[in-house]
């Protein structure tokens, strides 16, 4: 649907940027990667977008009860069921059962080229490779995504130690790219002191808004 509405669009037949709230990061990024446009994307820039996944429900992090429900919801996640009716489930990774989020993800494990077919694969990263700039802000008391981390690519252990983006296998091999970008100093990486999502009129106006027109 997001594809379908760029190609008809009028102001997207030439070059264009993306820009993702939360999980529109993610929906952002596909556009970037996988979708047929008639223009090239220019930056894309991701607010709080769970770029690596999340590994726990929102708001639901600490505490015995928390822990609990997040068990259950690890047993079923990745049931196909769930993963074709709840969007976030989509992204969730899990890193003490990755075989079957590397088996039965329906949407990250393909958007980081984790999985899929080797032409997809090459098609994803060539795109995301030729972006002009890619802009992550993470927000530093996010309670939406656990790790917060993953706003920059990072990732939990199975120790649940937070792996930064850089010393991460994806990285450093390279999936989508981004190392080449970061290496040539096209990746802006944002922290903003708050919540999910609680961002000012003034890093609108002096972060954001200065990115998508450089």
């Amino acid at each position: 649907m997001a594809c379908n509405a760029v190609l008809a669009d009028e102001n997207f037949q030439g070059d264009f940027n993306v820009l993702g709230l939360s999980q529109g990061s993610l929906i952002a990024r596909y556009i970037v990667e996988s979708c047929p446009t008639a223009g090239k994307v220019h930056n894309y820039s991701s607010i709080g977008g769970p770029n690596m996944g999340v590994a726990d429900l929102p708001q639901c992090f600490d505490g015995d009860v928390c822990a609990t429900v997040n068990t259950v919801v690890r047993k079923l996640v990745y049931k196909d069921l769930i993963q074709n009716i709840v969007g976030p489930a989509g992204y969730f990774r899990d890193p003490w059962h990755m075989d079957e989020y590397l088996s039965n993800s329906v949407f990250l494990r393909f958007l980081n080229n984790e999985a899929g077919e080797d032409a997809d694969k090459a098609r994803n990263k060539e795109r995301f490779s030729a972006l002009n700039g890619v802009q992550l802000i993470l927000f530093t008391e996010d309670s939406m995504v656990y790790p917060n981390e993953s706003e920059w690519f990072g990732q939990l252990d199975t120790d649940e130690n937070v792996v930064h983006v850089t010393d991460t296998d994806w990285y450093k091999e390279d999936y989508i790219g981004l190392r080449a970008l970061d290496e040539a100093g096209k990746v802006d990486y944002v922290s903003i002191v708050g919540d999910h999502l609680q961002f000012s009129e003034d890093d609108i106006n002096n972060t954001i808004v200065p990115f998508l027109l450089s």
